[in-house]
């Protein structure tokens, strides 16, 4: 299998639940619609200091191959899977005690698992690609 069917497989994956999530917020009322704007609008910065420094980290490690590739790239992408899913955890937090109703915030869990999940698929290619 290629790179292209992880790359498609994984976006697809997170497509999906981007769209399930979203039938789920049309069916808020108008109330909470404006919670959830409020509530997650705030970024996390530090996320994308997490990836950034990650992606350096990985880059140093590879050029001067202190460690094996797969096992830098492994890092690599649990550090972003975890910075990924502590996001989501600070969210469905905020969820909780916003006290939005619970089906809304199961919806949000089995989105949340969906997406991370679909970057599990995209960066797994490294480790299921055949090798010579």
């Amino acid at each position: 299998m290629t790179l292209v069917f992880y790359i498609i497989t994984g976006f697809l994956i997170m497509t999906f639940a981007r769209m399930w999530q979203q039938k789920y917020i049309e069916k808020l009322n108008d109330e909470f619609k404006s919670k959830l704007v409020g509530l997650l609008a705030t970024k996390h910065n530090w996320l994308n200091y997490i990836s950034i420094a990650s992606l350096v980290l990985f880059t140093l490690i590879s050029v001067m191959n202190l460690i094996e590739i797969r096992n830098a790239f492994f890092i690599f992408t649990i550090i972003n899977v975890l910075s990924v899913a502590v996001s989501m955890n600070i969210n469905y937090n905020k969820l909780v005690k916003a006290e939005f109703p619970i089906d809304f915030i199961n919806n949000y869990l089995i989105t949340a698992a969906l997406r991370i999940i679909g970057v599990i698929v995209i960066f797994s290619y490294m480790f299921f690609q055949p090798t010579n």
